[in-house]
């Protein structure tokens, strides 16, 4: 592999935390706004909802604003709240969150010493690089790429290439995927026959359909290991 010059990152589950942190930023905003009793129910129906609008986005049938809103909508409907505010609630705890996943920060900043790390992400910008800020990884990163930049999400193959181009138009072979989504990060990297590291902290096994990473680790400080 290699020599590279440019790591695409990925930031949720693999630089932060997000599945544990989502679902306790939901619950404490349906707490703090009194939405429901049971807060973790609620968010469950809000997983759902989100599932089926990210697959209905990937097959081209709904927009990115369409899920960013619908999810939240949908399963606030039968409550006495307003969507909007429940959501920027919901954003404003995400957001100050300061769980990374293990080895995460001192080996971003070992690996910006010698690459140009880009993050990549679905998530809503605002929200990722206010996180990046507050667990001090502001300055790893060069910069970030997402939906509100090109229109598309992962693994659509325009928001890596426009990622690629703003890091001085890097070419393909130049350049490796980093992240813990088969669907997204390393099926994104596939598409454009990229190399990818796959982070598997679960030691999860592929089916026979999923993409073939380059390189699958365990954590970050194993990655250092390969590429430092």
């Amino acid at each position: 592999m290699g020599p590279f010059s440019v790591l695409l990152f990925d930031l949720d589950d693999t630089v932060v935390e997000f599945t544990r942190v989502r679902r306790d930023s939901f619950i404490q905003a349906a707490s703090d706004l009194k939405v429901a009793a049971d807060g973790a129910a609620l968010y469950q129906k809000f997983c759902e909802e989100s599932d089926r609008l990210w697959e209905g986005h990937r097959a081209g049938n709904v927009t990115l604003e369409e899920v960013r809103v619908k999810r939240f909508r949908t399963v606030l409907k039968d409550y006495p709240v307003d969507a909007h505010l429940f959501t920027e609630r919901f954003y404003d705890i995400l957001s100050t969150a300061d769980a990374v996943m293990p080895g995460a920060v001192e080996a971003t900043r070992a690996l910006a010493k010698r690459y140009t790390l880009v993050g990549i992400s679905n998530g809503r910008r605002e929200v990722q690089e206010k996180r990046m800020a507050h667990v001090g990884l502001k300055d790893a990163f060069s910069f970030y790429v997402g939906p509100e930049d090109c229109g598309f999400a992962k693994p659509h193959p325009g928001l890596f290439l426009l990622a690629l181009a703003r890091a001085g138009n890097i070419s393909r072979e130049r350049a490796m995927v980093v992240g813990d989504g088969l669907e997204t990060d390393i099926q994104g990297a596939s598409n454009l026959n990229m190399a990818s590291c796959w982070l598997n902290p679960e030691g999860l096994k592929r089916s026979a359909q999923d993409p073939v990473p380059s390189l699958e680790v365990r954590d970050l400080t194993e990655l250092c290991q390969h590429l430092l």
